[in-house]
C-alpha cells in the first residue's frame, strides 16, 4: 500500500483506476488524507469522483503506476509457489496485463497485495488452491568481467590503430563491451553481440571478428573517434531507429554505457525484426537495475525524467512512437520508485 499525501495530484499521462468489479477508468486527479483516498476519473466520456476508506479497501499501485482498489476480504485459501512454499490468498483478480493477488505469509500476518505481470506469471486454480508458475523466458546471467593477468592488453580498432584496454565485460543479454583509451586520453567503448561476433586474443591484442554478415557499432564519450569500416547506413541508420525523428542517438550520445544501453532498448522495443518486445523491455530493465545499484534510484529516476522532457523539447516524432517511448519511461520510473524492476525481467 502506498502512502497518500494531503495534496492533490494531477496526472498528465495515462493512469488507470482498476475497480473491485474488474472495470477500469482513466484517472484525472487523486487526493486523500489519512483515512481515505479519492480519485477523479473518466469512463466513456463520463466523469466520476470516488472515495475509498483505508479500513474498507486496499489500494495498490502496479509496476506502471496504475491503481488497484480491492475490498478487504476475510476468506482465504492457499497459493503454491514453484519452490514448494505456500501462502494464504484471499482474492485473485485478473486485470489487463497483470494479476492482482491478495496474500499473506502466515495466518497472523497482515494481508498484502501483489501485482504480477501476466506476461511473466501464470496462475492456475485447482481443487486444493492456486498454483503460481513463471512463464518461460530467458535465463538471467549476472554477467562477468574478463581479467588479464600477464601483461597490458590492447584492442585492435583498425589495421593501423591499437589502443589500451581498460575493461572487458560480458552481459547477460549476450552483449560484450570493451572500454578502451582513445587518442586524446579519454574513454571510449565498443559493444557487440556474441551471436554475430567473437572475441579473440592473440599476442596481447584483442580482436573482434565477424561470425555473420552484420555490423557492430562504436560509441564514444569524452570525445575522440575510433575508426571502423562498416557500412554507414547499417551502423548509423538501422530501420528501427531511422523511423524516429530525431533518431535515438540524439538522446543517447554522451551517456554512460548502462544508461545508453537501457535507452537503446526502450526506444527500439517491439520495432526491431527478430527481437521480441518483452525481451527488449527486460533487457532495458536489467541495465536500469544495474544503474540503480551503481548510482541510486533517485539519480536514475532523474535521468529518465530528463529524457522524458527531452523528447518533448525536441518534438520526437511520429507521435505514436513518441507517446510509446514516454509511457515506457514513466513506467520504468514508477517501477524503480516501487522496486518493481524485476517484474520486467523474465527468469526461468
Amino acid at each position: 500500500m502506498n502512502d497518500v499525501g494531503d495534496a492533490d495530484v494531477v496526472f498528465l499521462r495515462q493512469v488507470w483506476l482498476y475497480l473491485p468489479d474488474g472495470s477500469k477508468e482513466r484517472i484525472i486527479a487523486q487526493t486523500g488524507d489519512n483515512e481515505r483516498i479519492g480519485f477523479d476519473s473518466v469512463h466513456a466520456g463520463v466523469e466520476h469522483r470516488r472515495y475509498f476508506k483505508y479500513d474498507e479497501y486496499s489500494i495498490t499501485q502496479t509496476e506502471r503506476g496504475d491503481y488497484v482498489v480491492s475490498p478487504v476480504d476475510g476468506e482465504y485459501e492457499k497459493i503454491y509457489y514453484p519452490n514448494g512454499i505456500y501462502e494464504y490468498v484471499s482474492k485473485v483478480v485478473p486485470h489487463d496485463g497483470f494479476w492482482e493477488v491478495h496474500v499473506r505469509r502466515y495466518l497472523s500476518s497482515e494481508w498484502r497485495i501483489e501485482c504480477w505481470s501476466r506476461h511473466c506469471v501464470s496462475l492456475e486454480h485447482k481443487r486444493d488452491g492456486w498454483y503460481r508458475r513463471r512463464i518461460v523466458g530467458y535465463q538471467i546471467d549476472p554477467g562477468y568481467e574478463l581479467k588479464f593477468t600477464d601483461e597490458p592488453i590492447r584492442f585492435h580498432v583498425s589495421d593501423d590503430y591499437d589502443v589500451p584496454v581498460r575493461k572487458v565485460c560480458r552481459y547477460f543479454t549476450g552483449e560484450w563491451c570493451i572500454w578502451y583509451e582513445n587518442e586524446e586520453g579519454g574513454e571510449a567503448f565498443l559493444t557487440f553481440d556474441e551471436q554475430r561476433y567473437e572475441l579473440t586474443l592473440c599476442d596481447s591484442i584483442l580482436y573482434v571478428t565477424e561470425k555473420c554478415d552484420d555490423i557492430f557499432r562504436v560509441t564514444e564519450k569524452n570525445s575522440g573517434g575510433a575508426e571502423d569500416n562498416v557500412h554507414e547506413n547499417e551502423v548509423t541508420h538501422p530501420s528501427h531507429y531511422a523511423a524516429l525523428d530525431p533518431e535515438p542517438i540524439t538522446f543517447i550520445r554522451d551517456r554512460d554505457y548502462l544508461t545508453g544501453s537501457a535507452l537503446k532498448y526502450i526506444f527500439r522495443a517491439g520495432h526491431k525484426n527478430g527481437a521480441a518486445e518483452n525481451v527488449d523491455m527486460g533487457k532495458a530493465a536489467w541495465y536500469l537495475r544495474e544503474l540503480v545499484a551503481e548510482q541510486g534510484s533517485q539519480t536514475v529516476i532523474a535521468i529518465l525524467r530528463g529524457v522524458y522532457w527531452d523528447t518533448i523539447d525536441r518534438q520526437l516524432a511520429p507521435e505514436d512512437r513518441a507517446r510509446e517511448v514516454r509511457d515506457r519511461l514513466t513506467g520504468f520510473m514508477s517501477a524503480i520508485s516501487h522496486d518493481h524492476l524485476n517484474s520486467y525481467i523474465q527468469e526461468t
